[in-house]
């Protein structure tokens, strides 16, 4: 979960402040102009009323993760509003006590803290729905981010053991791999060597710019082509400037059009 909403930077707590100084100062408008309620009452139970609001309010994001279907949240709003409401009316009995000159009827003021309240409500759960669904958006683009530096393009050389020998090959010096059973043949400018790795591997991890797998059984370095030939019905042959030729499947010879702009 992601710090608080209503404490994650002071801009937002500037905001959650200015929020709570609204919903008061409309709930004691309300209360002032509608409920018929003198100034001093309606202004204290306004502050309280939505101070205990936002409580809730601010609860609701240590919960949201525990809470999946459209059912549970109309529920559990429910009996957040009617414990709400019940502590408002605790509230306006303090009021009440401390006003005795200025008492009011409960009743008349209910209709207005349910539509301040549920309206406040489920605009809170939707800003944290969006929250939540940002916050997964950017996990899954850092993710994804990662996973792809870790799985393209971060192979700059190729070290291969030969004997009691360690050749070190870059990828300048790759004209093209091929799959050799359980082995890759790795055709360089100087020489041909055999490494225990697969195809897939590669295709992989050789940066994708520079290195197209144009048939199942080769990886070519664009850099190094001469020219494409038409060879039967499904094949290419791909004429390499070091003289070789090598096949190019239908698939294969697609993502090299597209690789060379044609």
């Amino acid at each position: 979960m992601l710090s608080h909403p209503f404490m994650s930077s002071s801009k937002r707590t500037v905001l959650f402040s200015g929020i709570c100084i609204f919903l008061s100062l409309s709930q004691c408008l309300l209360f002032f102009y509608y409920g018929s309620i003198s100034p001093a009452p309606a202004i204290v139970d306004s502050i309280l009323s939505v101070l205990l609001l936002m409580a809730f309010c601010g609860g609701l994001w240590y919960i949201m993760k525990f809470i999946y279907s459209i059912q549970t949240k109309i529920l559990m709003s429910f009996a957040v509003l009617l414990v709400w409401l019940a502590g408002c009316f605790i509230i306006y009995a303090i009021v009440n006590y401390l006003f005795a000159d200025f008492k009011y009827s409960y009743a008349t003021t209910l209709p207005i803290r349910m539509f301040l309240g549920t309206a406040t409500w489920i605009i809170t759960i939707e800003w944290f729905h969006i929250l939540e669904l940002q916050s997964w958006k950017n996990e899954r683009m850092a993710l994804e981010q990662e996973q792809s530096i870790s799985t393209i393009g971060m192979t700059g050389r190729i070290a291969v053991k030969d004997g009691q020998r360690i050749h070190v090959i870059s990828n300048d010096e790759i004209i093209y791999l091929q799959a050799a059973g359980d082995y890759v043949s790795i055709v360089t400018t100087s020489g041909e060597y055999l490494k225990e790795q697969t195809m897939k591997y590669f295709e992989s991890h050789l940066p994708p710019d520079r290195f197209t797998r144009i048939h199942r059984s080769y990886i070519v370095n664009v850099d190094t082509i001469l020219r494409v030939e038409l060879f039967g019905k499904e094949n290419y042959a791909v004429l390499l400037k070091n003289g070789n030729k090598i096949k190019a499947s239908i698939s294969g010879y697609k993502l090299l059009k597209e690789k060379l702009n044609l």
